[in-house]
């Protein structure tokens, strides 16, 4: 008889796996398992995981789909990441007012914004 090797079925096992996979650069796999992470549970964790990886692919609608799940399930205390990454996405997508608007709001809340990690392109845009 054929030995069966029980896996775990939850959220937090299959954010790891897909973690395993993004540094192996394995994206469509990572995608497979933060969905299923998704079917299990609507943790914000793995919300922010899949705009996170949405935004790794350069896929930034999607991404910017995922953060709005995620400011509209978040407590107030905590939207001002999501605010954040919106502003970095829409920047990318050339949609500069939208990038002020979402970079204004994460001011709004948090009284600054961490220049560390923002390309020189977005640090001149703000500058401006």
């Amino acid at each position: 008889m054929d030995k069966v090797i029980l896996f775990e079925k939850n959220a937090l096992r299959y954010r790891k796996l897909a973690e395993e996979c993004v540094e192996k650069e394995d994206f469509s796999r990572a995608l497979e398992f933060l969905l299923s992470a998704k079917s299990l549970s609507q943790n914000l964790d793995v919300i922010m995981d899949l705009a996170d990886l949405y935004a790794y692919m350069n896929l930034l609608e999607l991404s910017n789909k995922y953060w709005f799940i995620y400011m509209d399930k978040a407590p107030k205390d905590k939207v001002s990441i999501a605010y954040e990454e919106l502003a970095i996405n829409y920047f990318y997508l050339d949609n500069f007012w939208a990038s002020s608007y979402y970079f204004h709001q994460k001011l709004t809340v948090d009284g600054y914004i961490n220049k560390q990690g923002l390309s020189q392109e977005i640090l001149d845009f703000l500058n401006k």
